[in-house]
């Protein structure tokens, strides 16, 4: 891809000349988000909090494609939460996020490592809308960001 006037694009909704076409690019190189088909991006479209979770699960564990999130985990070391999306496992947090769920690995990772919560004590919700502000706790969160002020 080239994100110059006249350079080439990946995706048929994201012109070279965008102003997010770096952005983009970048997280498809790094197997974060690959796009919402094989040839766009759909980049006006809204995010879940399933989805919000699936890419960034992928930016902090797997970026450039690396090992990948992992399908049991813990105890983590800061948080002592662990879980296991192994088929029939009794070992999630969140009720509406199963084991049989592809994306349950990314969301029960992210929660055992303290980076989201659920939007009750038990359900985390997976369909619901990811707002700007919760978005900015989230990367806030995952990449460990100094917050500054009172």
């Amino acid at each position: 891809y080239s994100c110059k006037l006249g350079g080439v694009s990946l995706f048929t909704d994201v012109l070279p000349a965008d102003i997010f076409c770096k952005q983009v690019h970048y997280i498809a190189a790094q197997n974060v988000t690959l796009g919402c088909s094989a040839t766009e991006y759909c980049p006006a479209d809204t995010v879940t909090r399933l989805q919000m979770a699936t890419f960034v699960a992928k930016a902090v564990v797997a970026p450039a494609g690396g090992p990948g999130v992992p399908v049991t985990y813990g105890p983590d070391p800061v948080t002592g939460l662990s879980y296991s999306c192994e088929t029939g496992s009794p070992s999630l947090h969140f009720t509406d996020v199963p084991a049989t769920d592809p994306f349950c690995k990314h969301v029960h990772y992210l929660w055992a490592r303290g980076i989201i919560g659920g939007c009750s004590a038990t359900t985390y919700c997976p369909g619901d809308a990811v707002t700007r502000d919760a978005m900015a706790k989230f990367l806030g969160n995952a990449f460990n960001l100094q917050l500054y002020g009172p």
